[in-house]
Order: C-alpha cells, then structure tokens, then sequence
C-alpha cells in the first residue's frame, strides 16, 4: 500500500488517541477474522520467504499460500517492539509496504508510536520515552495495520523466529475470506472484542464494523441502540449515556 486510504468511510482527528481510533476501526473484524483463521489453519507448520514475491504458506495438501505483509517484530530478550519499516534486513519493498504506509498515517496524524522504529514494551519505560502505556502494544499496533490495510479479511500470523517473534499480516483473498455474516458469530465477535478493553470508541468500532464487514449492515432507531443486520437475524446493541455498550442481544431470525 503507498498513500491511498482505504475505500471506506474513515475518519481520524488529531484531537484524541490516534492508536485508539485506529484500534476501533478493525478490532472487531479482526477478532472474527482471526477466531476463522485458527479454527482453518491451528497446529499446521508454517513456512515464509521475504524474497521477491514474498509468500507465505501453512503445510497441507495443497499448500495454503498468502502474501505476507511484515509489521514488525517483538524480542523478548530486550523486551522491545521494531516496525518493520526499519527494515534492517533490506527486505523488498512488497514486503514492508503496509508498515511504511502506517508510519506515513503516523506523521500525518502526530502519533509518535507509530513513527518511533524502535520501542521498549515496559509500561514505565514507554512514559519516560514519551510514548503511551498500553498492555501489549505489539498487537495494538497490528490492529492499527489492519485498519489502514483494505483487507477484508484482516488476519495476521505471529512467527517464532529464535528472539521473539515476527509478525505478519496475511492477504489471499482466494485461500482465505470470511464465511457468511451470521448473528451469532457478530454477537460473539463483539464480545471478544470488548473482553480485550482495547476499544474505547464502543458506537465507532460497532459502526466500522458495520462498513468493513460484507453482508452486515447498520440500523441505529435511537440514541441508546444500534442494530446490525445480518442475513440470518439481527443484533440489538444497548448503549449507555455515555456511549457505552451494556447489552447485546443475538436474535437469529429476527428482523
């Protein structure tokens, strides 16, 4: 990816958490996404080549191959994170494309942590080096790829390789989409989602969610509800004053 947003609506301000907003937009997708993943490819081996054209590929009959997009890489020697837009290992461009673009998205918007290469994962080191305390911001970050990426099926791969690990979006629409849009799956997505704590816009990351993920679309009746529909039946969402959600119900069938 060089420069282009992404096709759907997408709104940033500098006002608020950059990471934060970023996170909302995909969380939820991405939870369902990769709940697909695992349950498709868990406990196969794995191989990848950053050669030109890069691949990825679990082992079975036949090989399942993606492209591989390198966010960046955490050592648990030294306990830090490295953006692969570093790039030391001079992989080619294809390889590190969707990491540059966030650092670009990261210099437009003022975020350091997207534009500081190298990251100590410490909270208390993160505050004295200016950056913000989050709990496992390898993966925060990953999200924040995930939302700048116009993948629609947006997973990604963490790969042991010897100091930690590396980690990988994975893109091949033809080996790997998402299944139906279902109730009861968008139910539990949603609630996985809000499990984690990462998300901090609840009416955003519903609605994002709403845009990216195909056969969901979004009715909202009132201030303190949103209802997504799905080809099967429905998901009626209660929110708070405060924009909060406190109640989600799954109702297959309903419409």
């Amino acid at each position: 990816m060089t420069g282009e947003p992404p096709s759907f609506e997408f709104t940033l301000t500098r006002d608020r958490d950059v990471v934060g907003q970023l996170v909302d937009h995909t969380l939820i997708l991405s939870i369902e996404a990769q709940t697909e993943l695992i349950a498709r490819y868990s406990g196969l081996s794995w191989r990848v080549d950053l050669s030109e054209p890069p691949v990825f590929w679990f082992e079975h009959e036949p090989a399942a191959v993606f492209r591989p997009h390198f966010i960046g890489s955490t050592s648990t020697r030294t306990n830090t994170w490295l953006w692969a837009w570093e790039n030391i290992n001079d992989f080619p461009d294809s390889v590190v494309s969707l990491a540059q673009y966030v650092r670009e998205a990261g210099e437009r918007l003022g975020a350091a942590e997207l534009t500081t290469a190298y990251q100590n994962l410490q909270p208390a080191e993160r505050v004295y080096e200016g950056l913000i305390a989050r709990g496992m911001p390898e993966a925060v970050y990953v999200y924040c790829a995930q939302a700048l990426s116009e993948l629609p099926a947006p997973v990604y791969y963490r790969a042991p390789n010897g100091n930690g690990y590396s980690w990988f979006l994975l893109d091949n629409p033809d080996e790997f989409s998402m299944p139906t849009a279902a109730a009861v799956s968008t139910t539990a997505a949603i609630t996985r989602a809000l499990r984690t704590g990462d998300i901090t816009d609840h009416r955003l990351a519903v609605t994002a969610y709403a845009q990216r993920r195909q056969g969901i679309s979004l009715e909202i009746p009132g201030h303190d509800r949103m209802v997504l529909q799905a080809p099967d039946g429905q998901v009626v969402i209660g929110i708070d004053e405060a924009g909060r959600i406190t109640t989600i119900v799954s109702d297959p069938g309903g419409q």
